[in-house]
């Protein structure tokens, strides 16, 4: 396991960033920011170059790195949906199925509801047109 080791030695009060060197630090900070006190602070970090994380004890230090597993299966599940639904065959609309046995329900309403007109006289039509009809119309 290679460890990035960085360390400051001093704390700067206005813009609170850490540094090394009093010469080559330039304070960046915004208007009406109070000039704090720069004080001796030194500071140690180790950083795992493997998963680029801080570490706290190198010794106890565990590596986790990122995957893309949830991604990829949340992907390869929509790619089975889609190979599912077009592996279906088509369905003819309810009015043009030929099965009489067809179990989707737009099929068995279709019939049965043509059943109904027909056996209320609607698949004959009026014979005088919209004389005969007993609605009132415009």
């Amino acid at each position: 396991m290679r460890v990035k080791i960085r360390g400051a030695l001093f704390h700067c009060g206005t813009c609170r960033k850490d540094y090394s060197n009093p010469f080559g630090h330039m304070c960046v900070s915004r208007m009406g920011r109070a000039a704090g006190r720069t004080k001796l602070k030194p500071s140690l970090s180790a950083k795992c170059q493997k998963c680029r994380k801080n570490m706290g004890n190198p010794l106890t230090h565990t590596c986790t790195t990122r995957t893309d597993f949830k991604r990829r299966t949340a992907k390869a599940k929509k790619d089975a949906a889609a190979a599912k639904r077009k592996a279906r065959p088509d369905h003819p609309r309810p009015s043009a199925c030929q099965d009489g046995s067809c179990k989707r329900s737009g099929c068995v309403a279709w019939r049965e509801g043509r059943a109904d007109g027909y056996r209320d006289g609607y698949d004959d039509g009026f014979p005088d047109g919209v004389t005969a009809c007993p609605l009132a119309h415009i």
